[in-house]
């Protein structure tokens, strides 16, 4: 008697089980996984890349529109797809080198802002706003020397407890030592010496004309919070409340101008030049 011959078995296909109609978990979860790590990694790809493409459309413009050597834009935020799909992030912080204002150069400008949000995007124009920010100033000796004006000849700064001191060297009579006064009026920065006294004579002189410096990208309605000194560099810290932020400068909110006392310069501050994002 012969032996009967077995019913072939069904051979083993990859991705299926071994009845060879479904396809293994352990292979659906693992195509499940490579799709999403690809999906997650194409979202952080993108993220990045929209980040900066924005910062540098921001800093490519204020550059092109202002005598700044070096412009940095940082944008807060964990998602920047998130944030413009919103259209605002939580903060941005803006830094710029040896921006010049009316003649006077500041060594560096870093303005940190609050709540921004953004109008006009998707290739259009438009401005960015906040509720709050803070901008720090800093002025070299030289520079310092700059704003006072030729009478000034300053060599050097010393720290006090009540603020800043100014070396100023002066042809016959020698080096003189006053007291640097620091104010800012409607988004311009005055400064002046005081307290002006000849070294070795124990004579005191009158206090020099003050001069007054636009303050380059902040707001009219400013509050002067700090002066930091160091023996060759002064650091003014102010603090402000809403802004708008154009390619040209910083405005304050409409709200804070008095409507009665607009001039053209107020009319061009409150209707600015947008900044186009993309």
């Amino acid at each position: 008697m012969e032996p009967q011959a077995l019913p072939p078995q069904p051979q083993a296909v990859p991705g299926r089980d071994t009845q060879g109609t479904r396809p293994s978990r352990r292979k659906i979860y693992a195509i499940v996984g490579v799709i999403a790590v690809l999906l997650i990694a194409g979202f952080v790809i993108a993220d990045f890349v929209t980040r900066a493409i924005v910062e540098n459309r921001i800093a490519s413009r204020i550059k092109s529109e202002n005598n700044v050597s070096a412009v940095d834009v940082s944008l807060g935020g964990v998602s920047m797809l998130v944030n413009l799909a919103r259209g605002s992030v939580p903060s941005a912080t803006i830094t710029m080198g040896d921006l010049q204002s009316a003649g006077v150069t500041f060594d560096k400008v870093v303005l940190d802002l609050d709540d921004v949000s953004f109008s006009g995007t998707g290739g259009g124009d438009g401005e960015i706003s906040g509720k709050s920010g803070r901008a720090a100033v800093t002025l070299t000796a030289d520079e310092l020397n700059d704003a006072l004006g030729p009478a000034a000849n300053v060599v050097g700064l010393s720290p006090t407890s009540e603020g800043v001191d100014v070396s100023i060297k002066v042809p016959i009579v020698g080096e003189i030592t006053a007291g640097l006064s620091v104010d800012v009026d409607d988004g311009t920065l005055v400064l002046g010496l005081d307290d002006v006294a000849v070294s070795g004579f124990g004579v005191n002189l009158p206090s020099l004309p003050k001069v007054r410096v636009p303050l380059p990208f902040v707001p009219r309605s400013t509050n002067l919070d700090r002066i930091n000194a160091s023996h060759d560099a002064v650091t003014l810290e102010f603090s402000f409340g809403e802004f708008t932020l154009n390619s040209s400068g910083v405005v304050s909110s409409l709200r804070t101008l008095d409507p009665g006392r607009h001039t053209h310069a107020d009319q061009a501050l409150a209707n600015p030049r947008p900044i186009p994002l993309p």
